[in-house]
């Protein structure tokens, strides 16, 4: 589509605990993970220059996210404290919308973040200065239902364990580095069980003309 989206919008206050619709899904990973769900958004918050995140000026120049040198007790409130960007249900992290506006991310996405956050249904890491590869772990969040990392610096392939995210509706990949060509098992998201509807990979160097062909016909439907 020639209207292809270059960046989300930034999130506001998102952190609704007391929030629990009943169509919540409670999924859980393939593995127990090794790190609680605030944990692991201290891992992300580490891994991508967090302390460098810049103050939102609305809410008293204060992003309401602990720094990496804050005592520990400070980082197991993610569900109960105002952090930025973040939305919980029911005590458990659902959203993760880190927009370019006021956190800067720089770095890679840490693989070990994703088994310690089985009900997260959206993921945007947009516009930012994100680099390296998805993580392969990526495939265990069965509730995710969109994925935002365009106008970042990502490289690599699309991984094949996104087959398994049987919950994802909308992907945004363009003005990446992304290469290589669809995997099968990322195709078959568009037939069968799958959700997927949306998928954007312009000017991105991604090759769409590889793999199998009907798999290949099915996602340039999508999109083309």
């Amino acid at each position: 589509p020639s209207d292809i989206p270059t960046g989300m919008p930034s999130p506001g206050p998102t952190s609704s605990p007391s929030s629990s619709p009943s169509d919540i899904p409670t999924g859980v990973p393939s593995s127990s993970p090794s790190i609680t769900q605030c944990g692991a958004l201290r891992v992300l918050y580490d891994a991508t220059g967090g302390d460098n995140w810049l103050p939102i000026p609305f809410l008293g120049f204060s992003n309401g996210w602990p720094s990496s040198t804050d005592d520990s007790t400070k980082w197991e409130n993610c569900c109960t404290d105002f952090w930025w960007g973040i939305r919980c249900i029911d005590g458990s992290v659902v959203d993760i919308l880190l927009g370019s506006l006021y956190t800067p991310l720089a770095g890679t996405i840490p693989p070990e973040i994703f088994g310690a956050l089985p009900n997260l249904q959206d993921l945007h890491l947009s516009g930012n200065g994100i680099h390296g590869t998805i993580p392969t772990e990526i495939g265990v969040l069965q509730n995710l239902q969109e994925l935002y990392l365009q106008n970042s610096q990502i490289t690599g392939t699309i991984p094949t364990e996104f087959g398994q995210l049987q919950s994802l509706m909308s992907m945004y990949l363009s003005d990446t580095s992304i290469s290589g060509n669809l995997p099968d098992e990322f195709c078959n998201l568009l037939g069968g069980d799958g959700q997927l509807k949306i998928l954007y990979f312009g000017a991105s160097k991604f090759n769409i003309n590889g793999g199998n062909q009907d798999a290949i016909d099915a996602c340039k439907d999508a999109f083309l």
